[in-house]
């Protein structure tokens, strides 16, 4: 099997997608879904806005490599990045999966397109490191093995209300 990178790697990957700028904002919500939950790049992309329950806090991917539907909880630092992406970065448009082009013709982003975006991060790392730029700290608030019990149980707020207003007004 192939090897995934160390625990280290991904935080320093989450750490340097953590900003303002609208890809940053899209590709820290994907981020966080391959890290957390194990994700596919194909799962991430595929991830359509039906299948987050914002009420139940719950996320059902289509898993097609084990030909059902995931159930998960909805973990409160991905949830909230979605939210982030959905109401300030995400453009309005008729597609209804979660991950979209930033770009026009706004179309749905492809597995392909996600392990693009990975790979362009690891390598600014990467050049980073090689010239001594500025260090990416490791985050010790963020679990490096599974999620913490209290996170799951953490009661969100209701977003619903928010996202559904901007995606309404997208298909208006």
């Amino acid at each position: 099997l192939p090897q995934g990178p160390r625990w280290s790697e991904v935080q320093q990957l989450l750490d340097a997608n953590r900003g303002d700028a609208a890809v940053q904002v899209r590709n820290y919500a994907m981020l966080l879904l391959l890290a957390v939950y194990g994700f596919r790049a194909g799962e991430v992309c595929g991830l359509t806005l039906d299948d987050i329950d914002w009420e139940r806090e719950r996320i059902h991917p289509s898993r097609p490599k084990q030909r059902k539907v995931g159930q998960y909880p909805l973990v409160g630092e991905v949830a909230d990045a979605i939210v982030r992406y959905l109401t300030r970065v995400r453009p309005r448009c008729a597609s209804r999966t979660v991950f979209v082009t930033l770009r026009r013709p706004y179309r749905p982003l492809t597995g392909g397109g996600l392990s693009t975006q990975v790979r362009v991060a690891q390598q600014r790392l990467l050049a980073l490191a090689r010239a001594g730029g500025e260090q990416h700290r490791a985050r010790p608030d963020f679990p490096a093995q599974g999620f913490a019990e209290r996170e799951l149980l953490r009661r969100r707020q209701r977003v619903e209300l928010d996202v559904a207003q901007h995606l309404e007004i997208g298909r208006a």
